[in-house]
């Protein structure tokens, strides 16, 4: 379980569908195995991927406006006077009412809650768009030089954050493919270098924050309403299925996908037949259905218990949702199946690391172990509620002394329970997620010296200790592919996830990132 802060022109949509385009054109001719085990035993170790939105510290985009925030609705006098702001089909605005101005923030998240703070990109951004208004910037951009279509803007991340704000447009011919280009990368380009030399360390990028957003919810339901390459931004609507494949066709690393509990068969076999014509042959698909469908916090958990109540699969309704998650992974699965050869595609049946009981169930719902080729399970170790009963009185010599003697250990034996149920089906047991979760809870969220102590033993050279020792419980449990819970992303009362803090943090200082690494190159 994780926690989040609560908080192109045509000509570019062509050069970008180019590069896609370009991209396929020099895949590999062939993959490089031949049978599913073969596959696997080439992916140890991947990474989730931190939400796209613009407060993460991950910042995988070149153009920034891709991941804003939506459109504001304000006047000079008040930040939020709550009209809608008229958008045309791609999310561009189309009219201002008399006395509005529509603002959207970029890099607007304090690192004290896990978000980006400063941590972004100093210098010069080039803002490019098409159409004529007016456009004014505010937080830590200031307008250096304006010609038609194209502003330059000198940004200090120690102001904040930037603020874009359109105050009038041509009626006609509005604002619109807007981009803010970091430093250093060009119109047109689709990721951010760092990011993706960071990515190239890892073999499979999950893609769940991306697809399913659980910072802000997102439900694909149908082909005709997914984002596109034309979509104004990514961080509301998902990050469409090219850009996905894209950055895996440019980093050599396999796609994890998480089909929405509310797709269509039509949609997911659309998505599919995209994934086959423009993924590099050489690398595997994993496909999922949700994302924790076990997990009762989320909407999806819900989705599939009135599903299961609804076709009566069992009397118990835990029993009926599990096994409705179960037949609809198979489903998805076989759906992939009609575009992606079987040698390369992975049908993962996500299951619960701390409780075998999940895995037994679908397992047994019949035809489904037929139909999957791996049981995934996320073995976090973490302060569960009566560990934290006198949290603020902790030392991080107590907090280690409790997740190395109790909890990794707890965790690690059920997960090694979910390893015996994947073989008896003759299954390899994978995660889809993994590693320490330190949340404080309750009264302690929002206390500053628990989450300073939490944030200390994230930091401490025994956390890539308990990593490595990690790793070799879950070796000695059965487990293959390791996804680790997440890239890059700052710590806060939300939690402390990441690898790496930030974009520009030390690698060499990141004691889970090290940790990573070394099993990484032990197995490569």
């Amino acid at each position: 379980m994780r926690y989040y802060s609560p908080f192109g022109t045509a000509a570019v949509v062509a050069v970008v569908a180019f590069m896609l385009v370009a991209g396929v054109a020099v895949r590999a001719d062939s993959p490089t195995y031949h049978s599913k085990a073969e596959c696997l035993a080439q992916y140890s170790l991947g990474t989730n991927l931190a939400p796209f939105v613009d407060y993460v510290s991950q910042i995988p985009e070149a153009d920034a406006f891709k991941a804003s925030r939506p459109w504001i609705s304000g006047s000079q006098s008040a930040w939020d006077d709550g009209r809608k702001v008229d958008v045309d089909e791609h999310g561009w605005v189309r009219s201002l009412l008399p006395g509005q101005i529509a603002r959207t923030l970029m890099f607007w998240g304090r690192a004290q809650d896990g978000g980006v703070g400063s941590h972004y990109p100093v210098g010069s951004y080039n803002v490019y768009y098409t159409g004529s208004g007016t456009i004014q910037y505010g937080g830590s951009a200031s307008l250096v030089s304006s010609s038609p279509g194209h502003d330059v803007i000198r940004v200090d991340p120690n102001s904040g954050g930037i603020m874009l704000v359109i105050s009038a447009v041509t009626a006609g011919n509005p604002i619109k493919d807007i981009q803010v280009i970091l430093p250093g990368c060009e119109r047109g380009q689709l990721f951010n270098p760092a990011f993706l030399a960071q990515m190239k360390k890892y073999k499979v990028l999950r893609f769940m924050d991306w697809m399913l957003g659980q910072a802000r919810p997102v439900f694909q339901e149908s082909w005709e309403t997914r984002p596109t390459l034309e979509s104004a931004r990514w961080s509301d609507n998902g990050v469409p299925v090219e850009v996905m494949v894209e950055l895996c066709n440019q980093t050599g690393c396999a796609p994890w996908f998480c089909m929405s509990h509310t797709a269509n068969d039509d949609y997911v076999d659309k998505f599919a037949k995209v994934v086959a014509a423009k993924l590099n042959p050489a690398l595997p698909v994993f496909v999922e259905h949700s994302n924790e469908v076990w997990n009762n916090i989320y909407p999806q958990n819900q989705y599939c218990a009135r599903q299961g109540a609804s076709m009566a699969l069992a009397s118990d309704p835990n029993q009926a949702t599990m096994m409705y998650h179960a037949i609809r992974t198979k489903q998805i699965g076989a759906i992939f199946a009609r575009s992606i050869p079987p040698n390369r595609l992975v049908r993962c049946l996500g299951a619960m690391a701390a409780n075998p009981w999940i895995a037994r169930v679908m397992l047994q719902t019949p035809d489904v172990a037929s139909g999957v080729d791996a049981l995934a399970v996320a073995p976090y170790f973490t302060l569960r509620p009566p560990d934290q009963t006198n949290l603020p009185a902790m030392t991080v010599d107590q907090v280690f002394n409790i997740l190395s003697n109790t909890n990794l250990p707890g965790i690690m034996d059920r997960t090694a329970q979910n390893g015996q149920l994947a073989a008896q089906y003759h299954l390899p047991m994978i995660a889809y997620e993994g590693g320490q979760d330190l949340v404080a809870m309750g009264p302690w969220q929002r206390d500053a010296a628990c989450n300073t102590l939490l944030d200390n033993a994230n930091r401490d050279p025994r956390m890539g200790q308990l990593y490595d020792r990690m790793f070799q419980l879950w070796n000695q449990a059965g487990g293959q592919l390791f996804v680790n819970f997440t890239n890059v992303s700052g710590m806060g009362q939300y939690g402390r996830c990441g690898s790496l803090e930030y974009m520009d943090s030390d690698p060499l200082q990141m004691v889970k990132y090290q940790a990573l690494q070394r099993y990484l190159a032990a197995h490569p």
